[in-house]
């Protein structure tokens, strides 16, 4: 699934294959899909851009201040600051489906078919687990050993972050993007677990799952770890369609305004998706390369301008506005299916070169 748009109008917008190898469903332009890291932007960097317009929460303040569990350990002494450039030293991820999976195979009591009381959090289809995971993230999070303060990918900072979130607001994470964000600016098909408010029909799977869920995932989150936390959390879970996508992206390309609403300060925005240090990331956003110009593989493109912001997500995903030449580029596809061995459009840069061909075709100066 592609959209381009550019200055504010959409200027292709199309839809391709199918949504498995049978070729029984075609993708449509209405597809949801699961967009992976893509919440870390237009869900909790959205989030955190809104608590810190609000005056509540401050971008150096430390981890602990909100989380007080983590007082007196390395997580709780960095800043949001750190882990929004993700310059926190924290792991990629801490893998408790892992543990989970080596519970069950011992005979304890880890999921169960009914969302029970005690099992209110669902992993997948017809499979919910217990709240507590929430809970043990966390303490394995406050017991992670001393480390440098460098930069690593990291998963467990945004789930901290959606933490945040919730303990400022009082409200789910998945609640406070909704009320600020989806539902003022109309988007019916963007958010979390829709396997529970859509056909799932309209949704595009991923991977079959033969390790831990035993299944095809289509409806709720394929992060294994987000499932735990019962397909809400600071660093994947969020679904949605191209158009919807866009719409987002055009309200930050338009400095936090769409339809003259203001939903975030203009400074903030500026503040958020410039160039924080010396890598390429801004507070949440990821950006271009700063060598683009003689790197062998360009990211997230070769004419994409240092003003550029936005993601890419594990699943297939990108979503790109650059505010240098007005254009935004959607990309959106199930990549991991049936298998997250499937590699080919990263290695054949398929994202990249359309994002490309995009420039070429609408800025003549490119």
């Amino acid at each position: 699934m592609i959209l381009i748009a550019r200055n504010g109008e959409v200027v292709y917008e199309k839809a391709f294959g199918y949504f498995t190898y049978d070729s029984s469903v075609k993708v449509t332009t209405q597809a949801v899909f699961d967009v992976a890291s893509l919440t870390k932007t237009l869900a909790t960097t959205l989030g955190i851009m809104k608590l810190f317009d609000d005056g509540l929460i401050k971008l150096n303040q430390r981890i602990s201040h909100f989380i007080p569990e983590l007082k007196h350990t390395r997580s709780g002494n960095i800043t949001i600051r750190n882990v929004l450039t993700h310059h926190a030293g924290l792991p990629a991820s801490i893998p408790i489906h892992k543990e989970a999976v080596a519970m069950m195979q011992t005979g304890r009591p880890v999921f169960s078919s009914d969302p029970a009381l005690n099992y209110s959090a669902m992993v997948a289809e017809n499979l919910y687990t217990d709240t507590a995971w929430n809970r043990r993230l966390l303490k394995q999070i406050a017991a992670l050993p001393a480390g440098k303060m460098q930069f690593r990918y990291s998963d467990v900072g945004f789930i901290l972050l959606g933490n945040i979130i919730e303990r400022v607001s009082k409200q789910g994470l998945n609640e406070f993007v909704k009320m600020h964000f989806y539902e003022p600016l109309q988007l019916k098909n963007t958010g979390f677990n829709p396997i529970l408010n859509m056909p799932v029909s309209n949704i595009v799977p991923t991977e079959y799952d033969n390790n831990f869920r035993k299944q095809l995932l289509q409806g709720t989150v394929h992060d294994p770890v987000a499932a735990m936390m019962g397909g809400v959390a600071g660093h994947a879970g969020l679904f949605s369609t191209a158009h919807e996508l866009f719409v987002l992206m055009q309200m930050l390309l338009n400095k936090g305004t769409f339809n003259d609403f203001c939903f975030i300060d203009d400074k903030t925005v500026n503040q958020f998706t410039k160039y924080q240090n010396t890598s390429r990331r801004g507070l949440g956003f990821d950006k271009p390369e700063r060598d683009n110009a003689t790197r062998k593989d360009p990211y997230p493109s070769a004419l994409a301008s240092p003003a550029t912001f936005g993601h890419t997500g594990f699943t297939g995903t990108a979503a790109w506005a650059d505010p240098e030449s007005g254009l935004i580029f959607i990309f959106l596809s199930n990549r991991i299916h049936p298998s997250a061995t499937n590699r080919k459009l990263i290695t054949m840069h398929i994202r990249s070169s359309i994002q490309d061909a995009a420039y070429r075709a609408l800025i003549t100066e490119k």
